[in-house]
């Protein structure tokens, strides 16, 4: 198995105990309240045509960090002030972490440093959608004139931690990587950089069934909590009333114009689904899919919601589906 597979440890206080057992298990997460919890997914359990498509998410994993870890680590001079920048990236499997070095020389990849800073932030925090590219007429320090790749952490929030001269130093909700005009093939590498840091957090956020319905039913309740924005520009704000039971409110132009809740009975291992308005609420019965995704479905009412990240979710309406991205926690 690849050393690039979702090998992703929890990031609260204390770490899982991983034993043997675990190495016949794909890995994947689900977050709630700030805490990465662990799954396993049982290559035995599950479908051949699954099967490959978590080999194609592994390869794509594996492809996308070889590159960032590879062509992320470069030199370049800022014109204006002739001081030389060294550009590294690291990724560490064990806990989904990256690491940007820049440090400043005298001369390329120089052993003495003018100043050197590292920023650590779990690819799982990064907002795939806020990757982007942004021209620098007027460059300053590290950042001289060309191009950088911008990349956001979700609902902007300051969770990359910054060092300066090995000293902690402000925390940060950006992340940027200078490609300067001067040199053109760095200038040129900003598109795929772009492209790799996007498959490099889809991937990392991905979510697989498990084999065991309780793990799902968990994943879905566990993981759908926070807020979101969909593709046409509806807000979704997902609450946790009680333990398995969740309020979807869903607004346009800051207007509540619908209400869901989703409810799971463990006595009788039952989904149920409302739609409230303010004339009445129907009620119907879900059933938990897991051939490919984790979903809750009613084919008769023709309505699904998709868990397919860690923060992405879809709802299907009469055959109308809706992508949601997650905008806050």
């Amino acid at each position: 198995m690849s050393k690039y597979h979702h090998q992703i440890n929890l990031t609260s206080e204390k770490y899982l105990a991983i034993n043997d057992l675990l190495r016949r298990y794909f890995y994947s997460l689900i977050f709630k309240k700030n805490i990465l919890i662990l799954f396993v997914l049982s290559v035995a359990s599950v479908s051949s045509g699954f099967t490959q498509a978590t080999i194609q998410d592994e390869g794509k994993m594996k492809e996308a960090i070889e590159w960032l870890e590879n062509r992320l680590s470069y030199s370049y001079q800022n014109k204006s002030t002739g001081e030389w920048w060294n550009n590294k990236l690291f990724f560490d499997v064990g806990s989904n972490e990256i690491n940007i070095k820049n440090s400043s020389s005298d001369i390329p990849n120089g052993a003495s440093k003018n100043v050197y800073y590292d920023r650590k932030v779990l690819l799982t925090e990064l907002d795939m959608r806020s990757v982007r590219i942004e021209k620098v007429e007027q460059g300053d320090g590290r950042i001289p004139k060309g191009k950088v790749v911008k990349v956001n952490v979700i609902g902007n929030e300051k969770k990359i931690r910054k060092s300066y001269n090995g000293k902690a130093s402000s925390d940060e909700y950006f992340l940027q990587i200078s490609f300067p005009e001067s040199d053109s093939s760095l200038y040129a590498l900003a598109e795929d950089c772009k492209r790799y840091f996007m498959m490099a957090i889809d991937m990392a956020s991905r979510i697989y069934p498990t084999s065991d319905s309780l793990q799902n039913t968990n994943l879905i309740f566990n993981t759908l909590p926070g807020s979101y924005l969909g593709v046409d520009g509806s807000v979704c704000q997902v609450i946790e009333l009680f333990p398995y039971t969740l309020e979807l409110q869903f607004f346009k132009q800051d207007k509540l114009f619908m209400k869901n809740l989703l409810k799971y009975d463990p006595s009788s291992h039952r989904f149920n689904h409302w739609v409230i308005d303010a004339a009445k609420g129907d009620n119907h019965l879900v059933e938990l899919e897991t051939s490919n995704w984790v979903r809750l479905e009613n084919k008769i009412e023709k309505f699904v919601v998709t868990l397919i990240s860690l923060h992405q979710f879809s709802i299907e309406d009469n055959s109308i589906v809706m992508e949601y991205f997650r905008s806050g926690f």
